[in-house]
């Protein structure tokens, strides 16, 4: 079975996106129709519970029961808005579930070989190159992270191949004296898949499962909406996570995570000061809109610098892991939710190890929307990939490639 894309003329089909974050679960239905954007039919997202500590059992729990809920309300309510179209008798024939961390682990292996003398490339070298970065993926600190536990492979996926220097699709019988890869290998726990497919499946007992991961979503989209775009981070601030991915010479190069998200800012600042966490968000909303008096803004903008330090501290420490400092992006793409999304914008932009530009990942127009949805960036995203790999024969194996110049 081939690595890489083969694309195919398809009909109208419907399919279903989950965004499975770290603080929330959002749900969309998708129209797909050759030759046009998908088009978002309905959505829905459900908010987990705000716990002043936070508690890693219950959150696994929480988060499941907020992806029934989803579920639920997309096979309650997502009909209405299909049954007077043309499209009325279509069933989800796929559900993609976007994960982000802490729920998957992650890797981008790099590989280079170097032939005595020019060879001819065959896909059973490839493959078997592949399984030998798997074996040594499944050794890494990312997996060791997930605990004692068995896995689920959900992609492997080549996202650059070069051979000879010169970038190319299709590497296969082409003579090479150099090959360089890149793969990116996802997992995860099984027994957290075997939850979300039985979830899924009680109300659509005949989808599809596809798994796939919100940073490679990020990177897939990014790349063609910027072709000539050769490094910067993707940025991900989520409810109880962050994550960074670096891009480099154009390729996914890392993806890392820390435990700072959007609701443990929310929570340092209840706790500086002296009220909940609902009252804390609420806070810092009307913060980042400049909602308060001068007097007030004072009295809450020392909170609020304080927890954006912290995330910061955390940030740096995250990049000083995994980045050398003369390697760091010039750019960053920014992707959070929308009450929050300026001001964590203004944050990176007063920091010294801030790169030169910080632009907030646009998607606008990757989708088209139905009349009446509830606009939600992260399943625009998730849309907008899946639909992607909705046109390849083989939905875990393509090229980002795709898109740019020669």
């Amino acid at each position: 079975m081939s690595l890489f894309r083969h694309h195919v003329k398809q009909k109208a089909r419907l399919i279903h996106v989950y965004d499975i974050g770290s603080a929330s679960v959002g749900g969309a239905v998708v129209l797909l129709e050759h030759g046009k954007k998908a088009r978002i039919m309905y959505t829905v997202r459900r908010d987990v519970f705000m716990r002043e500590t936070p508690d890693a059992k219950r959150f696994r729990d929480e988060i499941l029961t907020a992806l029934s809920g989803v579920v639920e309300d997309i096979a309650k309510h997502a009909p209405a808005h299909i049954r007077f179209t043309k499209h009325a008798l279509l069933r989800p024939e796929k559900a993609f579930f976007m994960l982000a961390s802490p729920w998957y682990a992650s890797q981008t292996r790099h590989v280079h070989v170097s032939f005595k003398r020019p060879t001819r490339i065959r896909q059973i070298d490839l493959e078997e190159r592949a399984e030998r970065e798997y074996q040594d993926f499944l050794k890494s600190p990312e997996v060791l992270a997930l605990g004692d536990t068995s896995h689920t492979l959900f992609d492997r996926r080549i996202i650059q191949v070069s051979v000879n220097g010169y970038e190319t699709s299709v590497p296969e019988g082409k003579e090479a004296t150099t090959l360089d890869m890149s793969i990116v290998f996802s997992i995860i726990p099984s027994d957290a898949a075997t939850r979300m497919k039985e979830i899924c499946e009680r109300a659509f007992s005949s989808v599809e499962i596809v798994f796939q991961t919100f940073s490679l979503a990020t990177f897939d989209i990014v790349r063609n909406k910027e072709p000539n775009l050769s490094e910067c981070m993707l940025l991900d601030v989520s409810g109880e996570v962050s994550e960074a991915s670096f891009v480099r010479e154009g390729v996914l190069w890392e993806t890392v995570s820390f435990p700072v998200g959007k609701l443990t800012l929310v929570r340092r600042i209840a706790e500086l000061l002296g009220s909940t966490p609902d009252e804390a968000l609420s806070s810092l909303r009307m913060y980042a809109e400049n909602g308060f008096s001068r007097e007030e803004k004072m009295r809450i903008g020392k909170a609020v610098e304080t927890a954006a330090e912290s995330w910061m501290r955390a940030l740096r420490h995250a990049v000083s892991v995994s980045v050398p400092e003369e390697q760091m992006p010039s750019s960053v793409r920014l992707a959070s939710d929308a009450d929050v999304l300026s001001w964590l914008r203004s944050v990176l932009e007063h920091e010294e190890m801030s790169p030169q530009a910080v632009d907030m990942l646009y998607v606008h127009d990757l989708c088209d929307m139905s009349s009446g949805i509830t606009y939600d960036s992260f399943l625009v995203v998730g849309s907008a990939f899946s639909a992607r790999i909705c046109n390849e024969n083989n939905p875990h194996r393509f090229s980002h490639t795709q898109g740019r110049r020669s």
